[in-house]
């Protein structure tokens, strides 16, 4: 496998990982919604690794991870904007969230049908991943914050494969005697 190619996921899934793990551990009651400033900042910071991450499989012809990295870019700019303007007073967070969480799910479902064929890592990612996003939603709409937690707890197991993905590539890299 190149190098540009698995410099690219290992960097790309462990720049999903960091923020998707503090996300959900919100989501999972582990913290209260005022880590949400926080986690947001680094969000931000990792939509734009994960832009850089995504161009470069881009250009060492890695379609589908290139696909995951740049729309999780977008995922997490798009979220830490969600997360800071409720913050600031604008109204309607919760419903707001609500959508935001099923739409992104949405949109994960899809590149999960694209990725499934790939890696079984990355795969079993976008499936958490979007059962996660699926389970918050529809917590959030009913109101029945169990299942928000189970959502929370899912995405937490989701951050864990991305951790798992981006190991296996840095794994790789080290293996093919690449000098750093």
């Amino acid at each position: 496998m190149d190098a540009r190619r698995l410099a690219a996921c290992c960097a790309g899934y462990m720049a999903w990982a960091m923020p998707l793990w503090l996300f959900t551990l919100v989501d999972a009651g582990w913290f209260g919604a005022g880590v949400y400033g926080l986690a947001g900042s680094l969000a931000l910071g990792m939509a734009l690794l994960l832009l850089v991450a995504g161009l470069l499989a881009v250009s060492a012809s890695a379609a589908v991870d290139a696909l995951v990295m740049i729309v999780g870019g977008a995922f997490f700019a798009t979220l830490h904007w969600a997360v800071a303007l409720p913050a600031a007073g604008t109204g309607g967070a919760m419903g707001f969230l609500t959508w935001f969480h099923g739409v992104w799910s949405a949109a994960f479902a899809v590149l999960w049908l694209a990725a499934r064929r790939g890696p079984l890592l990355r795969t079993y990612f976008l499936l958490a991943l979007s059962v996660a996003l699926a389970s918050i939603t529809v917590g959030g709409a009913v109101g029945t914050f169990v299942l928000v937690r189970v959502g929370g707890y899912i995405g937490l197991f989701a951050a864990l494969l991305a951790f798992a993905h981006a190991a296996r590539c840095g794994w790789k890299l080290g293996g093919e005697g690449i000098a750093a």
